[in-house]
């Protein structure tokens, strides 16, 4: 066999392996939106690979003018595609990393507004993976659920996660995660001596880091969207805005 010609056979058993490769794809992995636009490209590549084919061995131009007609939908497919991904996920919840913890690992993690929606749920899950607990903000009279970024999501329905700092510093005294939080707040927050030190213990936030990941891998592959708990002041608006 000489294999510097390819005819026609190859051309089709190429597009029929490349459309079987899509409709795997799409049947396994229907949960995953972006695999699926990936094999419905594939499926329209194998379809294109045929006209092509047939229109250079036939002489006939008209299945290279369908290849464009194809292209066309594919590109708009793709367009929506990824504007529906896009609104999906940037509607679905938020994480809301603030701030570091930058005086190494803890053994819980400080969660403002503990018990709010969903997201504590997955939340601890990923904590208990690492040994780790949540417990609340320690001065809820100061609303600092209602003074960061993530609050913006949350008054239109978008449950939001805002974490802090654990305080339960390991090989540290009980009082030491209180004292660091005073030290900053009274030397560096919103301060020209906020920035990079050369003491800093990234560890936690690495290990914090790590958790949220954990976290956005759950609330990407589950069967819902997080909801805000029973008797939250935005369930209703989240309710409404996913009938």
């Amino acid at each position: 066999m000489n294999f510097t010609e390819i005819s026609l056979p190859h051309y089709l058993t190429l597009g029929g392996i490349l459309f079987a490769l899509s409709v795997i794809g799409i049947f396994l992995n229907r949960r995953n939106l972006i695999v699926l636009l990936m094999a419905i490209e594939l499926m329209l590549l194998a379809v294109n690979m045929n006209f092509v084919a047939f229109s250079f061995y036939l002489n006939d131009m008209h299945g290279q003018v369908f290849v464009f007609f194809i292209l066309t939908v594919a590109a708009a497919e793709s367009a929506i595609g990824l504007a529906i991904l896009v609104l999906l996920f940037r509607n679905k919840s938020n994480i809301n990393v603030d701030e570091l913890n930058v005086w190494g690992r803890t053994k819980d993690l400080t969660v403002i507004g503990l018990g709010a929606s969903d997201l504590d749920d997955y939340a601890r899950d990923a904590a208990a993976e690492q040994g780790r607990t949540l417990h609340p903000d320690s001065e809820p009279e100061k609303g600092f659920y209602y003074r960061s970024d993530h609050f913006n999501f949350a008054k239109v329905g978008v449950p939001a996660f805002d974490p802090d700092s654990g305080t339960d510093f390991i090989g540290k005294p009980a009082s030491y995660g209180q004292e660091k939080r005073d030290e900053w707040t009274t030397k560096f927050y919103h301060q020209a001596t906020d920035e990079v030190q050369s003491w800093w213990d990234l560890s936690g936030a690495a290990e914090d880091g790590q958790l949220f990941f954990a976290m956005g891998y759950r609330v990407a592959n589950a069967d819902k969207f997080p909801e805000w708990k029973p008797g939250n002041e935005f369930k209703a608006i989240r309710d409404k805005s996913l009938r």
